[in-house]
């Protein structure tokens, strides 16, 4: 008889821990996925050619649900034993990257692109496993310049690009 750490686990356990974040992340996206086709059945679809207000979401949505579905599969489908997900302690690096969207989303109108995008890109790269000053300004240049040549030169968006 193996030793315990190489049993695999009986099928109860199996059915137990399935709760394992690729397969509820699967499942998350095909049902995601599912409602926006559902909702976009409320307006018209059109066609290729002709484009009407349902047809990106239900596009959209289809594929989100395929892609979902197939994560949940592939993920079940694994030779190995699946696993709980871990508790214990918080990681701090999303919330820095959440925290970045958020004064991006705050400072932009306010005070342009380019003091949005540092929020965003600084608090981001901090939160990497390897931060490094010149990569994050010479991403954060290249950011700028590209946000302000397609949104407010190519599209004409008016966002001011830095603070008055």
């Amino acid at each position: 008889m193996g030793s315990p750490a190489h049993r695999r686990p009986t099928r109860g356990a199996v059915w137990s821990s399935m709760l394992q974040a690729d397969v509820l992340a699967g499942l998350a996206i095909a049902t995601t996925g599912l409602a926006a086709v559902v909702v976009a059945q409320g307006f018209r679809k059109g066609a290729a050619h002709e484009i009407g207000p349902a047809y990106f979401p239900s596009v959209i949505g289809a594929m989100l649900a395929v892609l979902g579905a197939g994560l949940a599969v592939s993920a079940l489908r694994r030779n190995e034993p699946l696993s709980r997900p871990k508790t214990g302690a918080v990681s701090v690096r999303p919330l820095l990257v959440l925290a970045g969207v958020i004064l991006f989303a705050a400072l932009i109108e306010e005070f342009g692109l380019a003091v949005a995008a540092f929020a965003l890109v600084f608090l981001s790269a901090l939160a990497g496993s390897s931060f490094r000053l010149l990569r994050t300004a010479a991403l954060l240049v290249a950011l700028v310049a590209f946000a302000s040549l397609v949104f407010v030169v190519g599209l004409g968006l008016p966002i001011r690009v830095f603070p008055t």
